[in-house]
């Protein structure tokens, strides 16, 4: 299954109750197919909350293979993963609960003030202040992340 295409930036606002509204164009790019939940997990790079639609995560995450002789880092990675992981479903309003747990085990801890960004097959979601650091980062670093990325610098313009 190919998973819809996240993109952009989205300043967003986390209700008292932990409740964070979907923008209309993210809940539009998902279809039945990917599923009508999602996934939060901690990003394992950046302690960001990561979000994916249910049924494409399953499918990222069956493509590895169980087994019973796992290393133990295998162990360690599996548990950071799928144990601190969890499903929600969007309420009527278009509104994603996360709980608090969930929160205070990311950068966003009790931030309320964020932006949820789209990053390819994944959403990710960043305390607003931070989010504006890194991006001015990414911005400062664009070519040697580029060339690092992909061998080969920005194109320039003419």
């Amino acid at each position: 299954m190919q998973a819809p295409i996240f993109h952009g930036e989205f300043e967003l606002t986390i209700d008292e109750k932990g409740r964070l509204p979907l923008p209309k164009e993210i809940r539009t790019k998902i279809s039945s197919g990917h599923g009508t939940s999602f996934y939060i997990i901690v990003g394992t790079q950046n302690r960001v909350a990561w979000i994916y639609p249910d049924k494409y995560y399953e499918e990222l995450a069956m493509e590895r293979k169980p087994s019973m002789l796992n290393s133990r880092e295998e162990m360690e990675y599996l548990r950071m993963t799928f144990a601190m992981a969890i499903l929600r479903e969007p309420d009527q309003q278009g509104r994603l609960l996360i709980p608090t747990r969930t929160l205070e085990r990311t950068v966003v801890k009790n931030e309320r003030l964020v932006t949820l960004v789209g990053v390819f097959d994944h959403l990710e979601l960043w305390p607003r202040a931070a989010w504006e650091t890194e991006r001015e980062n990414l911005i400062a670093r664009s070519n040697d992340i580029t060339e690092s990325a992909t061998g080969h610098g920005t194109p320039r313009s003419p």
